[in-house]
């Protein structure tokens, strides 16, 4: 894989996260425990995808469901600490700690 390809891969996992990230929303209002479980479940493909793939489409494949999990975790993750915080001090102290790993993720 060469650097072209591995620019794509994370276009692919980007684009398909904001793409997905409100039908995930809607769907997590719905059923928050499989959309827990899947999001995790799924995780899954990347290994098997690297260790698998003959070709480089299959990885580009593979990290369009990476929108699906990353969409997943962001929304269970911020709507478990927007519904179980008691307290708003807290609550006010974690999200630029989320946003922090935002930043770094797109700096990478």
């Amino acid at each position: 894989m060469n650097v072209e390809q591995l620019a794509i891969v994370n276009v692919i996992s980007g684009v398909s996260t904001l793409a997905l990230q409100r039908f995930v929303g809607r769907w997590f209002d719905r059923n928050r425990k499989l959309i827990m479980f899947l999001g995790r479940f799924l995780l899954v493909t990347f290994p098997l995808s690297y260790a698998l793939a003959n070709n480089v489409y299959v990885i580009y494949l593979a990290n369009t469901v990476a929108g699906f999990t990353n969409s997943a975790s962001n929304i269970a993750y911020i709507g478990f600490v927007y519904d179980n915080a008691e307290d708003r001090r807290t609550l006010s102290a974690y999200i630029p700690i989320l946003w922090c790993g935002h930043v770094n993720w797109f700096v990478d």
